[in-house]
């Protein structure tokens, strides 16, 4: 079974169809993050795609935000799908239904805030599928974007927190219940050092004959800030012992009384073995533990993909029950369309199973929605052999004569007109010279008038030379006045022109302007850009 997320970036906005790239993906069950699509935007192309069923998740207070997509191989029909991580209400077939649900805002702190609860399902951020499988367990699949946040602003990072809390808790519950979990999407955090790439360069760097050279151009302060990241710390404490990051965990013990605080309460419980059971596995590093520069995002503003200079924010974390069934994991950079990359996992066959034929689709799924119910038969319908009764032929009507009273009144006889006899043209009216139209002589020109007419071009030769002078002194000023936007300046590492950029952050140097390289962002180690990203240019202002 081949299971594949990926971060689109707007569903509408690929560069080929979307019927198209679903297929090519090769894929069983393709997870999609930032859909940005409301579901009066969906329509048939997107809904009824030959071979699969589609789910969506709508962001419900922006247009044109968020909103994830799960599209189910028609041999892979699932069981029950939700897009709440709180679980309150919904149909009978949904996630949602199950218990332990209700009792997750409370945990999560916002049971007394009615607005906060509402909005932790409100962005259209999660979608959980559930298929049966071999063993009789089952696996919820769980595709999720989780939000960003500005350090800056306490509103947003309590939000973001507290969503990565409650998909911690939601997935425990099913863990709890016997469940096989996946959580697959955009976490919207590296884990290691290995993961980003500034961060990277921390690393031991090879030298010239296999000996370490060094860390790089790496700073002590930015690895403290790197490892002092609470959502950080949270996908440390999601992952099995073994793949956590020793530097993370040191991290904690130093900040015991923060680390005490902002973890699970049940996450440590027991001992290592018992606690893994309830852990995942992030699939990428099980398959490639030490792969370096294997990264999911980069700035396409900075065109940062060209040269590699990314993070690996998007994941495929398996159970710690489903860690023997996981054949293997693997990015795809080579696909293009978003600033994010795929990241394909391999399982083994039976986990995930269909649910049986006769089962209907979930009430979630868009083949469901009302609007797209009344499906528009394809060609292969017509083809198909026609199963119904074949109708006995009419009898012919039987035919009586009109009556008397309806009878046709035989028309009048009409004298036929004699046609008017058209002469035929001799042959010699071809070539007959055709009649001159005769010529009206005008009157002869007074003399006086062509003295007039005289005058008048030698005026309007002077006026149209001064015209000429004072359009080109007009011309002359303007051009001294409007200069156009000044010459940029050369980049002092590759000698190429720069680009004017202007701060939008909010803060002291907002509207600020400044010049940048206009080549792509790199680490500082590669050769043909090993200077700095602004290469050394001063401020615009």
């Amino acid at each position: 079974v081949h299971l594949l997320t990926w971060n689109i970036n707007g569903i509408r906005s690929l560069p080929r169809p979307f019927a198209e790239v679903l297929p090519s993906l090769g894929a069983d069950i393709v997870c999609l993050q930032e859909t940005k699509v409301t579901r009066d935007q969906l329509d048939s192309s997107l809904v009824h795609v030959d071979g699969f069923n589609a789910f969506f998740a709508f962001c419900r207070v922006r247009g044109g935000y968020s909103g994830v997509a799960v599209y189910c191989s028609d041999r892979l029909r699932p069981l029950r799908a939700g897009d709440s991580l709180l679980g309150a209400g919904g149909p009978d077939d949904s996630v949602g239904s199950w218990p332990d649900g209700p009792g997750l805002s409370a945990a999560v702190g916002c049971d007394d805030d009615p607005a906060a609860r509402v909005a932790l399902d409100s962005e259209g951020r999660c979608l959980l599928i559930e298929f049966p499988t071999s063993d009789g367990r089952g696996l919820v699949l769980i595709t999720v974007y989780c939000p960003n946040a500005d350090p800056s602003n306490e509103a947003r990072m309590q939000f973001k927190m507290r969503y990565h809390r409650l998909l911690r808790l939601r997935a425990d519950c099913l863990l709890r219940s016997g469940k096989h979990v996946i959580i697959a999407g955009d976490l919207n955090v590296s884990h290691r050092l290995i993961d980003h790439c500034e961060t990277a360069e921390a690393l031991p760097i090879s030298g010239g004959d296999g000996e370490p050279a060094g860390r790089g151009s790496y700073s002590d302060a930015l690895h403290q800030s790197f490892l002092a990241k609470p959502v950080r710390h949270w996908l440390d404490r999601l992952l099995v012992a073994r793949q956590r990051d020793p530097a993370l965990a040191a991290h904690r013990g130093e900040l015991s009384s923060e680390s005490d605080s902002n973890s699970d309460s049940n996450s440590d419980s027991g001992s290592a073995d018992d606690a893994d059971q309830r852990r995942f596995i992030d699939a990428f590093r099980q398959r490639h533990p030490d792969r370096r520069d294997a990264y999911t995002c980069w700035c396409s503003r900075t065109g940062a993909r060209q040269t590699n200079y990314g993070n690996r924010i998007d994941y495929v974390l398996v159970s710690h029950s489903l860690a023997d069934q996981l054949l293997d994991c693997d990015i795809q950079p080579e696909v293009s369309g978003s600033d994010h990359c795929p990241v394909l996992a391999v399982l083994s066959d039976g986990y995930p199973l269909s649910a049986p034929p006769d089962q209907p689709l979930p009430s979630l799924a868009a083949a469901r929605l009302p609007e797209f119910a009344a499906r528009q038969r394809r060609i292969s319908d017509f083809l198909a052999p026609w199963r119904g009764a074949q109708q006995a032929p009419m009898p012919p009507a039987k035919q009586e004569p009109p009556p008397a009273s309806l009878k046709k009144r035989k028309q009048p006889q009409q004298q036929p007109q004699p046609a008017a006899k058209r002469r035929q043209a001799s042959l010699s009216s071809f070539f007959a010279k055709p009649t001159p139209t005769p010529e009206v002589a005008a009157p002869a020109a007074d003399s006086s008038v062509e003295k007039a007419a005289a005058e008048s071009d030698s005026n309007g030769s002077v006026s149209a030379s001064s015209a000429s002078s004072t359009a080109a002194s007009s011309s002359q000023q303007w051009r001294q006045l409007l200069t156009g936007p000044e010459k940029p300046p050369l980049c002092r590492g590759h000698g190429e022109a720069c680009l004017l950029r202007t701060v939008k952050k909010d803060g002291p140097n907002r509207g600020r302007r400044f010049w940048v390289c206009r080549g792509p962002r790199a680490r500082p180690r590669m050769p043909r850009l090993a200077v700095t990203p602004s290469c050394g240019l001063p401020s615009a202002d």
